[in-house]
């Protein structure tokens, strides 16, 4: 047995070794140092592999690799519940270990097809070109799929069918932005209409803001901690819920601003087209001077990919409008308590019976003033979830991002530079066909300052893969808080630290 051979007789040996691990309960030092020791065997039989490969095919298993070394990093670390620990961590090593194998018998492939060997770069150019030319396609489509004409569908607003409405809002230790968001929402025209805020154990100032309000008919909800088992937003939806006296209720954060049809122009919406609910994609307000893009990577994966074929239909939480009942034959929250996106859920269930729309409209006048910090802490609370908290989803997705938006700029260069003109004309394309999708994208959300924002968009795809990580790693080995309260635990089920205890003198 050579070196070679035994380089993969070793890769295989740990893999069983791994394998075995992931199915055999043992306390957590155990754990730790088997974990550690197959992690370091792992990274030293990888990095062989890697040296003695091909460059693409040697880069891209030391890549999976890692995630499946990050895999049992989590494993041995041990801080969920430890039937989901088990379960969720054999689960992302089968399916990496699927990833390296079928790498193999690709590498295996190209050596033994020669048509494949030689021309695989034409082959992942086409598909990439090809790629591209879907992904606008489909983004045209959407775009006109959930763009909306409000004009025409004005009811009468004084008539007594309409339905009642209860704006349901979160609140927890805020300020101006509550102040502002309750003030757009008071001066609305339609008349039917119910305000409630659910006061989610604010601080005295807070607090005071809220009370202010009461003279304005606007009803305050003291809320309590909500609990391990709950994340504290859909505590806060459900007992709204549960208050709300409305037909229809409109849940939005308190960094929304709407103009005074908004409300009739979505009411209208729903009663015209016989819906249970509709989501809104909002515009970005021009008071937010600052030119950051991290919004707009969220926007992009609602908009770039054919979600109501997929069952999937697009969603935002920051203004969404559900018929009451309908939300109440769901389970209501306590269905999702622990879910990052609930609303995902009650638009799936909608859509199914054709009962949702995803709105796309420059004419309603909803706005959103988040912050570039507030939109950095959102997409890290809501990246991983949306993942579903799959280490090997995470890999998938960045992959794609490498291959389909970063790999054409580094061909693009190296044509270039070697002077290969059939690439250069390739390339060039998929660079033309991305800006054409930054440029649609941003024309959907921001009203001002677009070309600085389209220009910026193609850090999109960078500024993706290092959100993906950075709440994998939060979520997996440290805290995510969001509103002075850490959301790993209800979401990751992990087991809460006990209070340490005092020295006794």
């Amino acid at each position: 047995m050579n070196y070679e051979q035994f380089v993969w007789v070793s890769f295989f040996t740990l893999t069983v070794v791994e394998l075995l691990l992931l199915r055999a309960p043992a306390p957590r030092l155990i754990r730790l140092s088997t974990g550690a020791l197959l992690i370091l065997l792992l990274g030293i039989v990888h990095s062989e592999i890697a040296f003695q490969a091909p460059l693409i095919f040697g880069a891209t298993f030391f890549i999976v690799g890692l995630y499946r070394i990050f895999n049992i990093m989590r494993f041995s670390y041990g801080r969920m519940n430890q039937e989901y620990l088990y379960k969720s961590t054999r689960r992302t090593s089968e399916v990496i270990i699927g990833y390296q194998l079928t790498l193999i018998a690709l590498c295996y492939l190209l050596n033994k097809v020669n048509f494949i060997a030689n021309n695989y770069l034409n082959i992942l150019t086409v598909l990439i070109v090809v790629g591209h030319y879907c992904l606008l396609l489909v983004l045209f489509k959407n775009i006109k799929m959930y763009s909306v004409d409000l004009t025409n569908k004005v009811l009468d607003k004084d008539d007594k069918a309409l339905p009642t409405v209860t704006v349901a809002i979160p609140a927890r230790n805020e300020t101006s932005d509550l102040e502002e968001c309750l003030q757009s929402i008071i001066d609305s025209d339609y008349k039917k209409l119910e305000i409630l805020v659910f006061d989610d154990c604010s601080q005295e100032q807070a607090s005071y803001v809220i009370k202010k309000f009461a003279h304005e008919g606007v009803r305050f909800i003291q809320g309590d901690e909500p609990g391990d088992s709950w994340l504290p937003k859909n505590a806060a939806y459900q007992k709204l819920m549960q208050e709300a006296s409305g037909d229809i209720i409109l849940f939005c954060g308190v960094d929304v601003r709407v103009e005074k049809d908004t409300i009739s122009k979505l009411i209208s919406c729903m009663v015209a087209e016989s819906l249970q609910m509709i989501s809104v994609l909002p515009k970005r307000s021009s008071q937010i001077q600052q030119s950051n893009v991290v919004q707009l990577t969220r926007y992009m994966w609602e908009l770039l990919l054919p979600r109501m074929y997929l069952k999937r239909p697009p969603v935002l939480s920051t203004l969404w409008v559900i018929d009451r009942n309908k939300l109440l034959s769901l389970g209501g929250f306590l269905s999702v308590k622990r879910m990052i996106v609930p609303e995902s859920y009650f638009a799936r269930e909608c859509s199914n019976e054709s009962g949702y729309k995803f709105l796309l409209v420059d004419n309603l006048g909803v706005t959103s003033l988040k912050t570039a910090a507030a939109q950095r802490t959102t997409a890290i609370r809501v990246r991983y979830p949306q993942l579903h908290r799959k280490p090997e989803m995470l890999l998938a997705v960045t992959i794609v991002l490498l291959v389909l938006f970063i790999f054409p700029y580094v061909m693009f260069i190296a044509s270039l530079i070697n002077h290969k003109l059939v690439y250069l004309i390739a390339y060039s394309l998929v660079i033309i066909m991305q800006l054409f999708i930054y440029v649609l994208i941003v024309k959907e959300v921001i009203s001002t300052k677009r070309l600085l924002y389209t220009i910026r968009s193609f850090a999109i795809p960078f500024i993706d893969i290092v959100i993906m990580h950075w709440s994998m790693f939060a979520y997996e080995f440290g805290e995510v808080i969001w509103k002075q309260r850490n959301v790993c635990l209800p979401v990751m089920r992990v087991i809460p630290s006990l209070p340490k205890l005092e020295d006794k003198k």
